[in-house]
């Protein structure tokens, strides 16, 4: 599964690439929305690269020596997390804005159709927050070589639970369409 898992984000690139470069041609139109995103796009690559090559390493498709000389693989995947964490914690900023834009918006409300709408944001974002509920602690706790003590055999739970919600709705959407 794992070995799985690492193959198929080897192209994470690319849709990193594409939503960096969606976001500075077509920016939010809140400037704190549009600082948060671009910084979530850099630590992404960030974490991305750093997987890339440590698995690459790994498997002697890029030079050993190289990951070496700056830590090793295993601090290439710790420093791949902490990476991916600030994603987290970056995303914990963008779900408050949106309380407070969404805040403004509520007030002007008046169409059947704006409140609708307004609701869907609102269940998406809770689906947002949930998610990053649940992957937060399990990224702080793989951000340390010796964790943080987050029990081992609650992280297959957690990581369903950070997903449970999107497969509920996709599975729905099959039914509806």
């Amino acid at each position: 599964m794992s070995e799985t898992r690492f193959t198929l984000r080897l192209l994470g690139l690319v849709p990193l690439w594409t939503w960096g470069s969606q976001t500075i041609k077509s920016p939010p139109s809140d400037r704190i929305l549009y600082i948060l995103t671009l910084l979530q796009v850099f630590v992404n690559i960030i974490y991305q690269a750093l997987e890339n090559v440590g698995y690459l390493a790994s498997k002697g498709i890029v030079s050993k020596r190289f990951v070496d000389r700056w830590g090793g693989i295993d601090k290439w995947y710790i420093w791949s997390t902490r990476a991916w964490f600030g994603h987290i914690f970056f995303q914990f900023f963008v779900l408050w804005r949106g309380t407070v834009l969404r805040k403004k918006k509520m007030a002007s409300a008046d169409s059947k159709e704006k409140q609708d709408a307004l609701k869907a944001e609102i269940r998406s974002w809770r689906k947002s927050l949930m998610n990053n509920v649940c992957w937060a602690p399990l990224c702080l706790h793989w951000c340390f070589d010796k964790g943080i003590g987050f029990p081992e055999h609650l992280t297959g739970f957690v990581s369903f639970l950070a997903g449970a919600w999107e497969f509920c709705d996709s599975w729905a959407a099959t039914g509806s369409s």
